[in-house]
C-alpha cells in the first residue's frame, strides 16, 4: 500500500502541475451567484445552473447561491432551470473582470403575470424543496462540514447519529435505525459492503471526492430500497460523467485535523473531446490514534487510498458509459479493556467495482427516459488479531442492477418511474466464524408517480421483492437448523402536501415498511472478536415489517422557514442483536442474540432557519426518538435527543464565520446490559473563504470543533465505557477547482 500511496502522489504532483501551466497560459472568471424566485423573492435551492458553451454546470445550494467558472475572454451563456420555473439564459460579456456576481430572478410556471394563476406544478415543487432542506447537502455547505468519514460530513444533519468504534467505522443512524435499514448508494449503485452488519465494520464510500450527498426520505426510497422507515443515502461522483463538454476540468484538495493528526489529499480531472469525456480521481488519507481529553485510543488509526475511473460518449439522445473505482483501507479496532481483544484488531478491507450505465432519451408521448445501471463488485474483509492470525475473513462477490423508464402514462400530470432490480450475492465468511457460505438472491419490481391537483400535490410509490438465501449445504446447527429461505415482501407509501396559505403547508405520509434478515442474522455462530462479540444468528427469523405514518408541517417567509415532523412507526419481527446476559466460555466474550420483536419508534424533528438581514442566518436543528419494545423495555441503541444552534454571518465578500452549539441529553433509557450516558454542549466555530485567482476558483475552510474540550460520550459509540469522544479538534479543507 505504501507503494501505492507514493505512486498516488505522484499523479496528484503532476495534476496540481497541469493545472498550474494552465493558469499561467488561460487565465479565467470567476462567476457567483443567487437564484430568487421573481414571486416571493425567496432563495431557489436546487436550481442548476450551467455555462452552454461548455456544458459544465452546479447546483445551487440551500441559500441559492453558486459559484462557477467561466471560460476567459468569450462571450458565455448561462443557463439556469428548475423544475416549477421557466428557463433563463443571461449572457456575460468577454469583459476582464476576474470575478463576477450576478442576480437571477426565475419565473415560476404557476405565475402568469396577468391573471396570476396557480397550476399542478407549484405544490410539486415543494416536495423537492422540502426533501432538499431535510437533506440535501452539496456545494458550500458540503465542503463547511466535510469530515474524513461520510458519519462525520452528515453528522449535524437533523436525525441523523452516529454508530461508532473509533473513527474509521463511524456509520449514520437515521431516528435510532441502522444496519440494513439505511441504504448506502454511490450515483445510484448500492456499495456492497459490510458496513450494515456489525459496528466495526467501516462504510466503503470516501466523503472527500463527492459532489453531493442525497438523504433520502419518503416513497422515493422505494426507487432504491423497501424499506419506508428508514432512508437511503445516495452520494453522488459522476463517475460516469453525464455532461459533454470540451477541455480540461479538474479539482484538487487537501483536509487535515488535529485530533488524531489526520491528514487527506485528493483531486479529479476530466476532459471532454467531441462526445468523449474520460474521467479520474484519486484520494488517500492517513491518521493516528485519536485523542481525547480521557487519553488516547489506542489503535483506532487509519489509511485508507481511492482510485476512480469512468469514460463516458455522449449524444443529444442520451450517453453511454463505463467507471472503475477501488478502495484500500487499513484500521485499527480498539483493545485492551474487557471485553475486546488484549491488543485491539486490525482490520484490512478492499473493494473494487465495475459499472456500466447508459440512459435513452425516447421520442415519445409516453416514454422519455430509459435507464440501465448494471454493477460488479467486489468485497474482501480480513480481521487480524495478530499480524499473521485472522480472525475473521468476509468475502462478497456481488451482482447488481436496474432498469428504469421514465414515463407519462396513465393520465398523470407529473412524470414518473417505473422500473426493475436485482441483485446476486456470493458470500463466503472464513477464519473463526462458522456462518456457512450462502448465496443471496433478489429481484424487485417497483414504480413512483407525483400527480398535482390544485393545492394538493401526492407522491405514491410501491415495491414487491423476491429474495432466495440459499446456504451451501443444509444441516442442524446449534443455533437451528439451517437451510434456504425463500422470502416475498412488499412495500408502499404514500405522501401527501396540501397548500394552506402561500406560507403554510401541511403534509402527511402513511407507509409500509419490509426488510428480509441478512445471511449474517440468519446464520452466524462464532466469535467476532473486533465487535466484542460472540454473535448468534436466527434461521428461523421472519421478515420484518411495520407500518409508519408521518404528519409534517411547513412554514415559510421572505426571510424564515420552519418545518416540523412528528412520526410513528409500529414494528412487527423487528429484527435486532441484543446481549443476552451471558457470556462464551471458551472465548469469554458476551454473547449477543439475534431476535425478532414487536416494538414502536416514535419521534419529533424540527429544523428551523431565519435570516433577519442580508448576511445573517440563524438556524436550528432538534431531533427526538423514543423506542420501546413489546416487553415494555427500551430499544437498545437509540440516541439521544439532540438539538444543534448555528449562527452564520458574512464578515466580508467570499468570507463567513459560523457559530455553532450542540447540545445532547442524557439517554438513560436503555435496554438491559446497555450502558446510560450523561448529556453534554459542545460549543464549534468555523471559518469560510472564497477566493478566485486567474483560472483558478477555490474555497478554505477551518474551524474547530469542541472548542472548549468538553469531555463526553456518543451513546452509540461501543467504546465509550472506555474512553470519551474526541476532544478540541482543528479543522482545514482547501479545494481548488479550474476549467
Amino acid at each position: 500500500m505504501k507503494n501505492l500511496n507514493i505512486g498516488l502522489y505522484i499523479i496528484f504532483a503532476w495534476i496540481l502541475a497541469g493545472l498550474s501551466v494552465q493558469a499561467q497560459i488561460n487565465p479565467g472568471r470567476m462567476l457567483t451567484g443567487k437564484v430568487i424566485d421573481s414571486y416571493t423573492k425567496e432563495a431557489v435551492p436546487a436550481a442548476s445552473v450551467s455555462v452552454v458553451e461548455t456544458g459544465k454546470g452546479m447546483i445551487t445550494d440551500t441559500t441559492g447561491e453558486f459559484m462557477i467558472m467561466l471560460p476567459p475572454d468569450k462571450f458565455v451563456h448561462i443557463n439556469i432551470s428548475h423544475l416549477g420555473y421557466y428557463d433563463y439564459t443571461i449572457e456575460i460579456s468577454d469583459r476582464k473582470d476576474t470575478s463576477i456576481s450576478i442576480a437571477v430572478y426565475l419565473v415560476p410556471k404557476n405565475i402568469e403575470l396577468e391573471t396570476v394563476l396557480v397550476t399542478g406544478n407549484h405544490t410539486h415543487s415543494k416536495f423537492e424543496e422540502i426533501s432538499n432542506l431535510n437533506g440535501l447537502v452539496e456545494g458550500v455547505d458540503l465542503q463547511k462540514n466535510l469530515g474524513l468519514t461520510l458519519a462525520s460530513t452528515l453528522k449535524n444533519e437533523t436525525g441523523i447519529a452516529i454508530r461508532s468504534m473509533g473513527p474509521a467505522p463511524a456509520r449514520p443512524v437515521f431516528r435510532g435505525l441502522g444496519g440494513d435499514r439505511i441504504l448506502f448508494t454511490e450515483d445510484g449503485a448500492r456499495t456492497s459492503d459490510l458496513s450494515a452488519t456489525s459496528p466495526d465494520h467501516a462504510l466503503t464510500i470516501e466523503p472527500f471526492s463527492i459532489t453531493r450527498a442525497d438523504v433520502i426520505r419518503g416513497p422515493r426510497t422505494l426507487l432504491f430500497s423497501p424499506v419506508t422507515i428508514g432512508g437511503v443515502i445516495n452520494v453522488i461522483r459522476h463517475d460516469i460523467p453525464v455532461e459533454a463538454h470540451d477541455g480540461l476540468s479538474a479539482s484538487a484538495g487537501s483536509y487535515f485535523e488535529s485530533a488524531n493528526n489526520g491528514a487527506l489529499i485528493g483531486g479529479n480531472a476530466d476532459y471532454g473531446f467531441g462526445s468523449i469525456v474520460i474521467k479520474g480521481s484519486m484520494t488517500t488519507r492517513s491518521t493516528g490514534d485519536l485523542y481525547t481529553p480521557g487519553g488516547k485510543l489506542k489503535n483506532s488509526y487509519s489509511n485508507i487510498t481511492g482510485l476512480g475511473s469512468g469514460i463516458s460518449v455522449i449524444e443529444p439522445g442520451g450517453f453511454a458509459g463505463y467507471s472503475y473505482r477501488s478502495i484500500d483501507m487499513e484500521y485499527g479496532i480498539p483493545g485492551g479493556f474487557v471485553g475486546a481483544h488484549p491488543n485491539g484488531v486490525k482490520i484490512s478491507v478492499f473493494r473494487n467495482v465495475h459499472s456500466f450505465k447508459t440512459s435513452l432519451n425516447f421520442n415519445s408521448d409516453f416514454l422519455h427516459n430509459g435507464t440501465l445501471h448494471i454493477n460488479r463488485s467486489f468485497y474482501r474483509h480480513k480481521e487480524f488479531e495478530r499480524d499473521d492470525v485472522i480472525g475473521a475473513e468476509f468475502k462478497i462477490l456481488d451482482y447488481s442492477g436496474y432498469l428504469n423508464f421514465e414515463h407519462h402514462l396513465f393520465g398523470f400530470n407529473e412524470d414518473g418511474v417505473i422500473g426493475v432490480s436485482g441483485q446476486y450475492r456470493d458470500f463466503e465468511i472464513g477464519g473463526f466464524v462458522f456462518t456457512p457460505k450462502s448465496v443471496s438472491k433478489n429481484l424487485a419490481l417497483y414504480f413512483w408517480q407525483p400527480f398535482n391537483y390544485e393545492r394538493l400535490s401526492f407522491e405514491f410509490s410501491g415495491r414487491i421483492n423476491r429474495d432466495i438465501i440459499t446456504p451451501e449445504k443444509e444441516k442442524q446447527a446449534k443455533i437451528g437448523y439451517i437451510r434456504e429461505r425463500d422470502f416475498v415482501t412488499y412495500s408502499f407509501a404514500v405522501s401527501s402536501i396540501y397548500e394552506i396559505t402561500k406560507s403554510l403547508f401541511g403534509g402527511l405520509s402513511l407507509s409500509r415498511s419490509s426488510r428480509v434478515p441478512t445471511i449474517e442474522e440468519l446464520f452466524s455462530e462464532g466469535p467476532h472478536l473486533a465487535a466484542y462479540s460472540y454473535e448468534t444468528g436466527n434461521p428461523n427469523l421472519s421478515s420484518e415489517h411495520g407500518y409508519g405514518a408521518e404528519v409534517f408541517v411547513y412554514f415559510k417567509t421572505d426571510n424564515f422557514y420552519t418545518i416540523t415532523n412528528f412520526y410513528y412507526f409500529q414494528l412487527n419481527s423487528f429484527i435486532i442483536p441484543r446481549n443476552s446476559g451471558e457470556i462464551n466460555y471458551q472465548t469469554f466474550l458476551p454473547v449477543y442474540t439475534t431476535q425478532g420483536v414487536d416494538a414502536v419508534i416514535k419521534g419529533i424533528e424540527v429544523q428551523s432557519e431565519y435570516t433577519p438581514v442580508r448576511g445573517t442566518t440563524i438556524s436550528a436543528k432538534l431531533a427526538f426518538t423514543e423506542g420501546n419494545m413489546d416487553s415494555g423495555a427500551a430499544m437498545p441503541q437509540i440516541p439521544p435527543a439532540k438539538l444543534y444552534l448555528e449562527l452564520q454571518q458574512q464578515i466580508w465578500k467570499g468570507a463567513t464565520i459560523d457559530l455553532g452549539w450542540e447540545l445532547a441529553a442524557p439517554q438513560e433509557k436503555v435496554d438491559n446490559f446497555e450502558t446510560a450516558t450523561a448529556g453534554y454542549g459542545l460549543l464549534n466555530f468555523g471559518f469560510r473563504q472564497s477566493f478566485s485567482v486567474g483560472q483558478f476558483t477555490g474555497l478554505f475552510s477551518a474551524g474547530v470543533d469542541n472548542i472548549l474540550n468538553i469531555e463526553y460520550r456518543n451513546h452509540l459509540s461501543r467504546v465509550k465505557s472506555v474512553m470519551p469522544e474526541a476532544g478540541r479538534n482543528l479543522r482545514t479543507t482547501l479545494k481548488i477547482y479550474f476549467e
